[in-house]
This record gives structure tokens, C-alpha cells and sequence, in this order.
């Protein structure tokens, strides 16, 4: 009698365990679900800040898949310099050796999110970097976000030939998040490159985007030189000072045609309808296309 209420003290225990390990396993397939419609479903339209984060701890997501997902895997020393807009953390990296990824300058920057972050890195330390790239006009730099909990690795050397030999048996590549643009300076480039170029007049501020010095506004089209640009009014967002309600300005733009927002085409994309001399530049360019 003792023997059978053991063994069915045994076969309970037993039963008990099954479930928890497939509610786990259940839960981990949620997770890697919810995972997926948080990459495809975050709202890009403002192609100004992307906040994909992710935590292999959160997701249940292993190294091995931040290093597929990554846009980049870098090996890089922190200097020491940071940069803050808003919420926003920017440290300065140098890369030392770059494993998965292209076009990274020699110094760029990794942000942190949130207003609570806190700078795990010390100056002179050289750490292995699982990141995703992004870009956009509205960004003072290329920015690369850290995936997972990889990113506080140091780069010693078994790590990193790990991290190659996983690379060679799983190649992989992602694109970079965002929408490039021109990134010329030069009047001759900006007009080549642009759309759209019309003259805009902004009428209503919208909301303003602290974080990236930006505000998204519907503007009066007053005459469009290059491109279709068929609406009466269309929203942009511009540089916060660099415009105001009711003036008229030349504006050079792009756009995602899927997307509601027009965006600058560069950096130096907005001059004033007042600036006759830089008006005339501009109208002489394109009449030389």
C-alpha cells in the first residue's frame, strides 16, 4: 500500500512538472510571437526614432538569435564621450574589428533608451557589440541599438571566434532600419538628389518630437519645381527653429509613398523664399536638369 501511494505520489510530481515545462515552453512561443508583431507592426511613419528593443532574458530569445537578427556585430573600445538628446544616451565607440555588418565609420555611436538608463561601459574597455542599425535625416548620426544582453560582452578572444565560426555556419543579413538620405551638403547634390522640391508654407504645428529637436507640421503648398505633388497641403516635419508659421520657405524633399509625412531630403533641405540669392541658386539648378 505504501509502495502504490508512492508511485502515485511519484506519477503527480511527475504530471506537475510536464505542465509547468510546456506552460514555459507555451509561453516562450508567445513571447517570440509578440516579439515578431512588435518588429512589424511598430509604427515607422515618423522615420525618426525607432525604439525595437529587445531582451534575450524578456523574449527568451538565446545570443545566437540576436546575432542572426543583428544588423551588426562590431568589436569595439568605448572613449569615454557621450551625447544626450532627451531620453536618449549616445556613447562613442572605435571599432577594432567589425564581424557582421557594413559601412560603420570608424567611431559611431550606441544609444540607450529611458529615462533610467545607466552607462554599463568604462572608457578604454573593448566590448563585443550586437546591434541594429538605423538611419534617418532627422537623426543628428547613425545610431545602433544594442540587442539582448550580448552587447555587455567583452571581446575576449574565445567569444569572439565563437561569434565568427557561428556567423560562418548561420550567414545572415539585415537591413538597416530607416530611410537614408542625402548626406552631401553640397546645393549642387541636394537639388540632384531631392524628389520632390516646392515652396511650402507651414501653417499648423502639430506636435512637437522634443527628443529629436523636430515638429511635424501641415504645410500650404504654394508651388512645387520638381516632382508630382499633387495635395493642396501636406505634413513634413522640420528642425525645430528652423521654420515659422506663415513664411513662406524653398523645401527639398523625399518620401516613403506608403508613408502620410513627406521628409527633408537632407539636412540642408529648408531656405528661406526670402533668401532671393539662394532662391535664384536654386531655380538655375534646376533648370540645368
Amino acid at each position: 500500500m505504501k509502495k502504490s501511494k508512492s508511485f502515485l505520489l511519484i506519477i503527480t510530481i511527475l504530471s506537475i512538472g510536464m505542465l509547468l515545462i510546456s506552460c514555459k515552453r507555451q509561453s516562450g512561443e508567445e513571447a517570440m510571437q509578440d516579439n515578431s508583431e512588435l518588429s512589424t507592426e511598430y509604427n515607422y511613419e515618423e522615420h525618426i526614432h525607432i525604439e525595437v528593443h529587445y531582451d534575450d532574458n524578456y523574449y527568451g530569445m538565446t545570443d545566437e538569435d540576436m546575432y542572426s537578427m543583428a544588423t551588426h556585430i562590431i568589436c569595439a573600445t568605448y572613449t569615454g564621450e557621450n551625447e544626450t538628446h532627451g531620453p536618449y544616451l549616445d556613447l562613442k565607440f572605435k571599432y577594432t574589428e567589425i564581424l557582421k555588418g557594413e559601412d560603420v565609420s570608424e567611431y559611431f555611436y550606441v544609444r540607450l533608451i529611458g529615462e533610467d538608463w545607466q552607462n554599463p561601459y568604462q572608457k578604454g574597455d573593448t566590448h563585443l557589440l550586437v546591434l541594429e542599425k538605423q538611419i534617418s535625416v532627422y537623426l543628428p548620426h547613425d545610431i545602433y541599438l544594442p540587442l539582448g544582453n550580448a552587447v555587455q560582452s567583452y571581446a575576449q578572444e574565445e567569444l569572439v571566434e565563437y561569434v565568427k565560426e557561428y556567423l560562418r555556419e548561420n550567414p545572415s543579413s539585415q537591413e538597416t532600419i530607416g530611410r537614408d538620405f542625402i548626406r552631401s551638403e553640397d546645393l549642387i547634390d541636394i537639388v540632384a538628389g531631392s524628389k520632390y522640391i516646392a515652396k511650402l508654407t507651414p501653417v499648423v504645428l502639430e506636435r512637437s518630437v522634443e527628443a529629436n529637436n523636430t515638429g511635424a507640421y501641415e504645410c500650404r503648398v504654394e508651388e512645387v519645381l520638381k516632382g508630382t505633388v499633387t495635395e493642396e497641403t501636406l505634413k513634413t516635419y522640420f528642425f525645430q527653429g528652423t521654420v515659422e508659421l506663415g513664411k513662406s520657405y524653398i523645401v527639398m524633399l523625399d518620401r516613403n509613398e506608403t508613408s502620410v509625412y513627406y521628409t527633408l531630403s537632407s539636412q540642408k533641405s529648408v531656405y528661406s523664399a526670402e533668401d532671393t540669392e539662394m532662391v535664384q541658386k536654386i531655380l538655375q539648378l534646376l533648370e540645368i536638369e
